[in-house]
């Protein structure tokens, strides 16, 4: 079959469709053989590390999480780059405040600690530990 011209001879719904089915196809096929490329792109763009980098700080942390230590990451299924949001707020970094790789659990926790609500927490914990009477 000969070659069309796109803007001539426009794709039907079709057409559109199998070749998306096709493509998603041949997608997960070569993410599921390998999926380094993709995992160390985001890492890149997102922390300013490299796949190779994400490895040795895990390793250096007992390939467990910097603050419990649990070897299971929990959530998506690998450890999460925490960073230092003072720096950064946004969730892509410069890549110099990254901190450590943390479990679901810990990040989640951290980030209540990082906030306002942390204050918040301490001033409600501190009025019960002072003897408050009803």
């Amino acid at each position: 079959m000969p070659y069309k011209n796109p803007k001539e001879h426009p794709p039907t719904p079709e057409q559109r469709a199998r070749w998306n089915a096709n493509a998603r196809v041949a997608y997960r096929k070569r993410y599921a053989e390998n999926p380094i490329p993709r995992k160390s792109a985001t890492l890149k763009y997102k922390y300013g590390i490299t796949w190779d980098d994400y490895e040795i700080m895990l390793a250096s942390q007992g390939n467990g999480c910097a603050i419990c230590g649990t070897l299971e990451p929990g959530g998506k299924g690998r450890f999460h780059v925490d960073h230092d949001h003072s720096c950064c707020p946004t969730e892509k970094t410069c890549g110099k405040c990254v901190r450590g790789l943390l479990c679901h659990k810990c990040n989640v926790r951290l980030v209540h600690f990082e906030s306002e609500w942390r204050k918040k927490a301490e001033a409600y914990l501190e009025v019960w530990n002072n003897g408050y009477t009803k």
